[in-house]
């Protein structure tokens, strides 16, 4: 987890979202990317003062899959959140 402080703002941490089954989807895109491509886009959840890296999407192109996909994998961050131990 990384902390984050701009100044004169609240503190918030910055935690990557990893599947059930320990998956980085972030370090599957990033391995795949191509520096020298389009602009790319980065989502991301709050979860208080906690931000969740979800899903480092991709292009203008797959930008409504990409979408989708980072909101079920919030939707997944947050029921395996409040589960019990």
């Amino acid at each position: 987890m990384i902390t984050i402080k701009e100044l004169g703002q609240p503190k918030i941490d910055l935690r990557e979202y990893l599947t059930a089954e320990g998956i980085s989807p972030f370090r599957v895109w990033l391995k795949r990317l191509d520096s020298s491509g389009p602009g790319y886009r980065l989502y991301f959840a709050r979860d208080g003062r906690t931000m969740v890296l979800l899903l480092c999407g991709g292009d203008k192109s797959t930008q409504s899959r990409d979408i989708r996909r980072a909101k079920v994998f919030c939707k997944n961050y947050l029921e395996r959140k409040s589960a019990p131990a």
